[in-house]
């Protein structure tokens, strides 16, 4: 069971009830008599779907995990809120508390960036000394509290001192820098995630420590053919992209990764800066070139064809709706190569010999036939 926890007092809110009230005024659900909170500060919803947190236009404001509530927030066990300058924690009695292992500088003010390898997320740094699994299960060696993230979502492994990411067939993908990996060696600076949830690689600074990314199967390895090289056949990959048809001004978003987070926040990787937009609003993913987009339990909902979603798949011309802004969903298809009814042009060196065959009269192949039938009737004589 999720509780509140509010720091410096002993008794907890059981998050339970469908909606409690935070506040100064004595008829709140949870009383705080601090100047900091206002008489009605905030409200805790709690619904099938999970638990909300929102501000009721407090004048020192509501914060989850160090950001400031603009609008409803989905809680999830660990979280920290602050109320004004009151803190809490959502506690949950089922599970284990994450193991969050904080960066230490040495007393020879070494950099953070050297020691030991780790990841380090908004909330949690999760130290890696040899073989670790992560997931939502208590019994994981890093837990973290996501519906998103599978019980036993991937492992993190130390080998031969290089950090390796192997998904262990979990529902919603382990992705390095924005590409969806089933096994990956990791360098320093890379951004590791676990469905939504984000991580940073640190490790060891020492320059020959680091090492390149291999193929997974060396050798199933590809390499991409010049172009314009003899033979060369190009394989060209649609381009995808939003094109903002109402709600703000004119703009075109191209889809340049795999995974495509749309929201008000900045830094979002499709940025809708209008009040309308959640700041996680909804994602569109791309999987063997077919896209869906999916809602991130936004406010005011994600639309495809004016039908409100929670996942679908979309095609060219398709109208998306994120709150206000409508945007239309394109591809451009690039020039295919010709299948039938086609002269494939031949490399320079075969040009010389297209150009002769073409000089030769239509009675020279019939002496050149003759000629042919000669020589094999001869050899199978002389046998």
């Amino acid at each position: 069971m999720l509780q509140l926890a509010i720091k410096g007092r002993d008794d907890k809110v059981n998050l339970d009830q469908a909606r409690i009230t935070i506040g100064r005024d004595q008829s709140n659900t949870v009383v705080l008599e601090s100047d900091e909170i206002s008489g009605y500060h905030a409200e805790i919803h709690c619904e099938s779907g999970g638990v909300f947190a929102v501000d009721l236009g407090s004048t020192n404001g509501t914060s989850v995990n160090g950001k400031r509530l603009s609008e409803r927030r989905k809680l999830a066990a660990w979280d920290h809120l602050t109320f004004g300058s009151v803190e809490a924690e959502v506690v949950d009695t089922d599970g284990r508390r994450p193991t969050q292992l904080f960066r230490a500088i040495d007393q020879a003010g070494s950099s953070p960036t050297g020691g030991a390898w780790r990841l380090v997320g908004e909330r949690d740094t999760f130290e890696i000394s040899g073989r670790h699994v992560f997931g939502r299960d208590a019994k994981c060696d890093f837990t973290v509290s996501s519906d998103t993230v599978s019980s036993q979502h991937a492992r993190l492994e130390l080998r031969d001192g290089r950090l390796t990411v192997t998904d262990l067939g979990s529902s919603n993908g382990t992705f390095v820098n924005g590409e969806r990996v089933w096994e990956r060696v990791l360098n320093l600076g890379d951004t590791v995630k676990f469905d939504v949830e984000s991580y940073r690689v640190e490790g060891p600074a020492d320059p020959a420590r680091t090492t390149l990314r291999p193929a997974v199967d060396g050798n199933a390895t590809r390499a991409r053919p010049a172009i314009g090289g003899a033979g060369t056949t190009l394989l060209p990959t649609p381009t995808s992209r939003l094109e903002v048809v109402a709600g703000m001004g004119a703009r075109s978003f191209e889809l340049t990764k795999a995974k495509c987070v749309v929201g008000r926040a900045a830094g979002s990787d499709i940025e809708l800066s209008t009040d309308s937009v959640s700041s996680r609003h909804a994602e569109l993913e791309s999987t063997n070139g077919v896209w869906r987009v999916k809602d991130l339990q936004s406010t005011n909902g994600t639309f495809v064809n004016d039908r409100r979603i929670d996942s679908v798949e979309v095609q060219p011309g398709d109208r998306l709706r994120f709150g206000e802004v409508e945007v239309r969903f394109a591809e451009d298809s690039p020039q295919q190569t010709p299948r039938s009814g086609t002269t494939v042009m031949p490399s320079r060196s075969d040009s010389t010999f297209v150009e002769l065959t073409r000089r030769i009269p239509a009675w020279g192949y019939g002496i050149i036939g003759f000629v042919v039938v000669a020589l094999v009737a001869a050899l199978i004589l002389l046998q």
